[in-house]
């Protein structure tokens, strides 16, 4: 990455994505785009130590709106976008399937319409997850794993994964999938399982555990991700499949051991 680069981030408000800037801010001289439409789960800009660095650029955009998204970007120009806008949370994906696996298929596909034949980009990087692999971690996940979907959630980042590839196959769009394990770290929203789980331990409340508590998740540090994810960035092959996981695979007692 150099100063001249423009890294634009979608869905940069989120967990995931607040780190995500940081991390960049730190190690790059790059202009850093955050694009997201705040939702309820997303980080207020004043709680962030990066909002005045000259480097750091907040836009304020739904990209299910397709119109406006192609003018953003072509108004940005980024030479790098990494794909991080989704909603993540699987009940809310159970709850409400329609509303939920519409907003998150209509934000890829209108990302990659967006930057379809663009000049001035160079990589795209899909933030997808292992549940697209049939959530089941008591072993690793490989590359070549078949999409096996259980949830209205994984369903929606197996599209992404597939609407991906046909864009790098029919139109050349340069794109890469990632597919992580479970984050965990600063800014998680609550609703998560260990901040929620933190959470009941400071109030005295009761912990909350899915089923019987034995269905093992495999967890990595947020700052661990975003520099695989750094990585990838500057190295990853376009057109290729990377899983990023930590060996760490518990189940929820043993979390709340």
């Amino acid at each position: 990455m150099n100063k001249s680069d423009k890294i634009l981030i979608t869905g940069g408000s989120g967990f995931i994505g607040t780190n995500l800037v940081k991390f960049l801010l730190e190690k790059t001289n790059s202009k850093i785009f955050n694009i997201d439409k705040i939702s309820y789960c997303s980080v207020p800009e004043r709680f962030k130590d990066y909002i005045n660095n000259n480097n750091y650029n907040f836009v304020k955009h739904d990209l299910t709106n397709l119109k406006k998204s192609r003018d953003l970007f072509n108004t940005i120009e980024p030479n790098y976008v990494i794909n991080l806008a989704s909603e993540s949370h699987v009940d809310r994906s159970i709850d409400d399937p329609v509303n939920f696996v519409n907003n998150n298929n209509s934000i890829i596909l209108n990302v990659l319409e967006s930057l379809r034949n663009k000049k001035f980009l160079k990589k795209i990087i899909n933030i997808s997850t292992d549940e697209v692999y049939g959530g089941e971690n008591d072993k690793p996940a490989t590359e070549n794993n078949k999409i096996i979907t259980n949830s209205p959630y994984s369903a929606s980042k197996g599209f992404g994964d597939l609407i991906s590839n046909a864009f790098f196959k029919t139109y050349n769009v340069p794109i890469i999938n990632v597919h992580c394990c479970n984050n965990f770290g600063p800014y998680q929203f609550t609703e998560k399982f260990i901040p929620r789980s933190l959470y009941a331990i400071f109030t005295n409340s009761p912990i909350e555990i899915y089923g019987n508590g034995k269905n093992i998740r495999e967890w990595i540090f947020v700052k661990d991700f975003c520099n695989a994810l750094f990585l990838i960035l500057k190295k990853g092959n376009i057109g290729e499949n990377y899983n990023i996981g930590s060996n760490n695979r518990l189940n929820n007692q043993k979390i709340n051991q």
